[in-house]
């Protein structure tokens, strides 16, 4: 069984290869009998194929990882031509107490192989707290997972001193390494600045961007607004 980060949901595959979710209801909510046997509990079992037609059969509770706050479920599977894909299912807010599916959105092409999702937040996060909590400690809070990272083998490098990953008589190519750690970014940029206008200072070629892709002109920017309330003045 998979169970969600915040505790509320619960995803497990039956002998049918089916992926069947579960609302955990909150203890206040629940009606017990005599016999401490649980009332009515919201159980869902999800569609068989995502937006893109592709069937979604559950291998096993590894390849499911749910978002911290449990709404929504990334899920790894086979598409029709045997790659592994990676789609993304919006059940809802659990705060709601029963499970609605939504929309289930394939994340990643079939061309490639992609697996092994786990939800996070990138390195350019990190700066936004960081100048998001002295800018304004008493307004600031830690937002949630906004990039989903995977691996995937869309990237391949050739052995070393190799030209060619085919040999006088190898019968199939050999890759050195055939996968890497690849990063989705689920909000925009726009979405980012609405949410903390820091985000429009610390800029990067897309909303995931790494550290290492921050311009340097809003550092700047942001330590001389530091510079400003630590010697007392309003922005």
């Amino acid at each position: 069984v998979s169970v969600s980060p915040c505790g509320r949901r619960a995803a497990w595959i039956d002998t049918d290869g089916r992926i069947v979710v579960i609302t955990i209801p909150l203890q206040s909510t629940v009606e017990v009998d005599e016999e401490r046997r649980l009332g009515e509990v919201d159980v869902v079992v999800l569609p068989r194929h995502n937006e893109n037609k592709q069937p979604i059969d559950g291998q096993d509770e590894s390849s499911l990882a749910w978002s911290p706050g449990g709404r929504y479920l990334a899920i790894e599977h086979i598409a029709k031509n045997q790659f592994n894909v990676i789609s993304i299912a919006d059940l809802g807010s659990p705060e709601d107490g029963s499970i609605t599916v939504g929309r289930i959105a394939q994340a990643t092409p079939d061309r490639f192989n992609s697996y092994s999702p786990v939800w996070g937040r990138t390195s350019k996060d990190a700066i936004v707290d960081l100048y998001s909590s002295a800018l304004d400690p008493d307004n600031y809070s830690k937002s949630g997972a906004n990039a989903l990272f995977f691996l995937s083998d869309r990237d391949i490098k050739l052995s070393s001193g190799a030209t060619s990953p085919w040999g006088t008589r190898a019968p199939s190519p050999q890759f050195e390494k055939s996968s890497c750690v690849h990063v989705l970014p689920l909000q925009t940029l726009d979405v980012l600045i609405e949410e903390n206008v820091v985000n429009s200072f610390v800029k990067a070629p897309y909303g995931g961007g790494g550290a290492m892709e921050v311009t340097m002109e809003g550092f700047f920017q942001l330590n001389s607004m530091l510079e400003l309330i630590e010697s007392g003045a309003t922005i």
